[in-house]
């Protein structure tokens, strides 16, 4: 029966609990709804990414005991044992969640259970932000969120950054935030550290970016970042992987990257959308 204290909770992932969560809703009998918050449930590496930090592009589960063999994680032997061990929490749920339409789909395809997509912002569509410019001067000022870590793209930006330099590109890459490096790497762009979220906005004021980049190499299921970039109207590029190609497909002012993209193939296609944006812009 329904508990009377408890009519309905809400289930997010039980990363660190192992199976005292599921015993406790068991053995309550609570009806709840599942959340997705990320790729735990399908992938024990969390982000489907490789050891290099690029997309793994989902192999299959030959591929996936190769990477699981490869890279250890989160105590998982192979992939059919993993899923079939974390799935429940889709499987029990009177509704699944989640905060996509690619984040809905993979893990619909995955368990076989409906999921819906519901945005965390509803209001914050692309399609109602008025469209508008940067500075627009030489060289091109581009902005960059959050901690860099491998599967956000670090290595494509260290080689998009490295490409323009060498090739002086009318572009440069400002990164609010930090990489994420073991300190061996050669940084060929500029970084203001750690940052409080409620700090963010005046501090990509304060920068007046020419345009945003995004080279999550993880299917991001939503990313709050994005949401800062998408309400100043500028524009934005990312690769078209995961939330990112929905969230900005009304958006007067993107470019969407294949993510396999090189630094050199990135830089071009940077400088010609900028060019195209900015055009006669002062040198």
């Amino acid at each position: 029966p329904r508990s009377t204290l408890f009519p309905y909770t809400t289930l997010f992932r039980s990363v660190g609990f192992g199976n005292s969560v599921r015993r406790a809703i068991a053995l309550a009998r609570i009806p709840y709804t599942f959340h997705v918050h990320d790729n735990y449930t399908i992938c024990p590496q969390i982000t489907l990414t490789d050891s290099k930090g690029y997309y793994c592009g989902e192999p299959g589960p030959a591929g996936c005991d190769a990477c699981i063999a490869e890279r250890p994680s989160n105590g998982a032997s192979d992939i059919r044992n993993w899923r079939t061990r974390h799935e429940w929490a889709a499987l029990g749920a009177q509704q699944v969640i989640a905060p996509s339409r690619d984040a809905a789909a993979r893990m619909q395809r995955y368990t076989g259970v409906p999921v819906s997509a519901q945005y965390h912002e509803p209001d914050l569509a692309g399609a109602k932000i008025a469209a508008r410019k940067g500075p627009g001067a030489k060289p091109y000022r581009i902005l960059l969120l959050g901690v860099l870590a491998p599967h956000k793209g670090l290595g494509s930006l260290l080689d998009l950054a490295a490409v323009s330099r060498n090739r002086k590109l009318p572009v440069q890459f400002h990164l609010i935030g930090y990489p994420d490096t073991t300190g061996s790497e050669r940084i060929p762009f500029t970084y203001s550290g750690p940052y409080e979220e409620q700090e963010l906005d005046a501090m990509i004021a304060d920068y007046s970016p020419d345009a945003f980049l995004f080279l999550s190499q993880a299917p991001e299921t939503y990313s709050y970042t994005l949401s800062h970039a998408i309400s100043t109207g500028l524009p934005i590029a990312a690769n078209r992987l995961g939330a990112f190609t929905e969230r900005l497909e009304n958006y007067r002012q993107a470019l969407l990257l294949p993510h396999t993209c090189t630094g050199e193939e990135s830089a071009q296609l940077l400088v010609e959308w900028l060019e195209s944006i900015y055009a006669g812009a002062r040198a």
